[in-house]
């Protein structure tokens, strides 16, 4: 019986938490240019003063664009031979994707000198609203929460039967 209540309180105290929705800080480590060539110590080569460069005229890009309101952008930049400069970002409300295509078009020339139009890949993607969250009565109650009072209430039932089940043994 108190197995039961103690199983039933246990569930309850170890509730599961909803993911962290990832914010502005940062993100878990993935396997990205970035990661392998980010220390000059790492990988002392050619290649990686090639990376190096990539990197940091993606980040001069991405920063430029914030500043021409093009927020959440994703730059990458290959200098190999053809070159290819790819930016995935959303569209800013009230300004047509073929004026922040120019745009982009433009700063990415300035900051690579020779880079042929036909080498930049540009997509655009419309902001989204966000749905608010749901009100609280209108979530449902689900996962570990719901089963720990399932079975914290059938320990009790249990418990308060055999009670009764004793009492009225001893009354005969």
């Amino acid at each position: 019986m108190r197995a039961i209540v103690l199983i039933g309180l246990v569930l309850c105290a170890c509730e599961a938490k909803p993911p962290a929705t990832p914010g502005p800080g940062p993100t878990a480590a993935r396997s990205s240019k970035q990661a392998l060539f980010a220390s000059a110590s790492l990988v002392p080569t050619r290649e990686g003063e090639r990376a190096r460069r990539e990197l940091a005229i993606a980040g001069q890009l991405e920063l430029a664009l914030e500043h021409l309101e093009i927020e959440r952008a994703h730059v990458d930049v290959e200098l190999r031979d053809p070159a290819a400069v790819i930016v995935v970002a959303r569209l800013p409300s009230g300004r047509s994707e073929a004026e922040v295509k120019a745009e982009i078009a433009e700063l990415s020339q300035v900051l690579i000198p020779g880079l042929e139009p036909s080498d930049l890949h540009v997509w655009l993607r419309a902001a989204v609203a966000e749905d608010p969250a749901p009100a609280p009565s209108e979530r449902r109650r689900s996962g570990p929460r719901l089963w720990a009072i399932v079975l914290l209430s059938i320990g009790l039932g249990l418990s308060l039967g055999i009670i009764v089940e004793r009492v009225r043994m001893r009354g005969h």
